[in-house]
């Protein structure tokens, strides 16, 4: 009484006589066949993907889940023990006792159902299962035995694993688990973790902000229920930025208004900036401001005709990045309100502001001039004469509790006008 099985689920069985060829469930490659005391038989091998396939024999051949993640090469019976074995050194067994684990649990579903939901099963386990049917009268037999491999660690998702030049605060992904109840996300400042920020939570996602710039940092993630904890995800690394980028007044721009507005791009999670400005291209006697946002508004006139070298920097509590390049901008050149009144003749700063702000107006000479504050319909807020001496002229003026909104500065001479727009804020 022989059986032979092959390529494509080919299975011939000799009955003492003659090979005859026998339906083995399955046009999957088997590998190997054996029967056990009782005359049930077993044939292993594999399928697409790399998955071991078992078909199982009690009187007709048919496919079951075998439990393996990987090829399966070998099988063999004797008495009601049955062991096989396949790729990657997986080895499994069974006896007569079948389902033998302490973990069993036998559940029982009205016969209404067709499926049913298990909750806080072990992270990164093999579950055997099997059903039978039930009725007054009598009990079927048990199912072939299936199996379900529950994720191990979960899978991190963004920032991309070893992305660079990144910012401070950084919104971290990870995939959902369905069944986990919280995670665990650890974030550090070496591989190690010996110096590490541990958060619990319930979402699959974090805003954290790292204080150190131009470092590498490490993060992982678990998953918890109240039965299990999963292992650590896989390790993944990212590099904080290291250097603001300028924006404005542009590199080696020319003619740029006296009284000019930084800006350069922000870094999210950075508390503080610190800006440099110098006519000396090395910084041996820079003006430095401290400012919590990525721009900075002048609040002196420079001087005309002039070039300036200004760079940046970001500040954390415990670091601060390199200073960025530098940039230099040449200072817009003398006009005269008589001769030439133009918008370059007028300046205002800081703009926008609360209502406390200065007037600069550039002069050939000295003379009388008409100032006045209007509201977009025409309202004037304010109006005084002002007089000015040869050169630059500052006046600093204040309007009595205005309202948001933008209004207009007003010059007049003569037959020439200016008018410039005043943000309030």
């Amino acid at each position: 009484d022989g059986w032979v099985t092959g390529k494509s689920g080919k299975m011939f069985h000799y009955n003492g006589t003659a090979w005859i060829e026998e339906a083995s469930g399955t046009s999957k490659d088997l590998y190997a066949i054996s029967f056990d005391a009782n005359n049930i038989g077993y044939a292993v091998g594999k399928q697409s993907g790399s998955k071991g396939i078992m078909v199982t024999y009690n009187g007709d051949w048919a496919e079951m889940v075998s439990g393996a993640g990987d090829d399966l090469y070998g099988i063999y019976s004797a008495g009601n023990n049955t062991v096989f074995g396949g790729k990657a050194g997986f080895l499994a067994s069974s006896n007569d006792t079948g389902f033998s684990s302490p973990y069993t649990e036998i559940f029982d579903i009205s016969s209404d159902s067709i499926e049913y939901r298990l909750a806080n099963l072990l992270f990164g386990k093999t579950f055997f299962f099997r059903m039978r049917a039930i009725h007054a009268k009598d009990t079927s037999a048990w199912s072939g035995a299936w199996s379900t491999t529950t994720y191990a660690a979960p899978k991190l998702s963004e920032p991309t694993n070893s992305s660079s030049d990144t910012e401070l605060t950084q919104l971290f992904k990870w995939v959902k688990f369905g069944g986990a109840t919280d995670y665990v996300f650890e974030i550090g400042a070496d591989e190690e973790f010996n110096k590490s920020w541990t958060v619990p939570l319930d979402s699959s996602s974090v805003n954290f902000t790292v204080s150190l710039f131009g470092h590498d940092y490490f993060w992982r993630v678990n998953a918890l229920h109240p039965q299990d904890v999963s292992d650590w995800s896989e390790v993944w690394t990212f590099k904080t930025v290291n250097m603001v980028s300028l924006e404005s007044p542009e590199n080696n721009a020319e003619d740029v208004n006296s009284c000019p507005k930084f800006t350069w791009e922000e870094i999210m999670g950075v508390p503080k900036y610190e800006l440099a400005i110098d006519l000396d291209e090395n910084f041996s006697n820079p003006k430095t401001v401290i400012v919590e946002e990525n721009s900075n508004q002048c609040q002196d006139a420079m001087e005309k005709q002039t070039i300036y070298y200004w760079k940046v920097r970001a500040i954390t509590g415990l670091d601060s990045s390199d200073w960025s390049e530098t940039w230099s901008f040449k200072t817009e050149g003398y006009f005269g309100i008589n001769d030439n009144l133009t918008q370059q003749s007028v300046n205002v700063f800081p703009n926008p502001n609360k209502g406390v702000f200065s007037v600069s107006i550039s002069s050939l000479k000295g003379e009388t001039y008409q100032l006045s504050v209007t509201d977009m319909i025409g309202k004037v807020l304010m109006e005084k004469e002002i007089v000015c001496f040869p050169g630059e002229n500052k006046f600093d003026l204040q309007l009595e509790n205005p309202d948001n909104g933008v209004y207009l500065i007003n010059v007049k001479n003569g037959a020439e006008f200016v008018s410039k727009k005043l943000f309030i804020q």
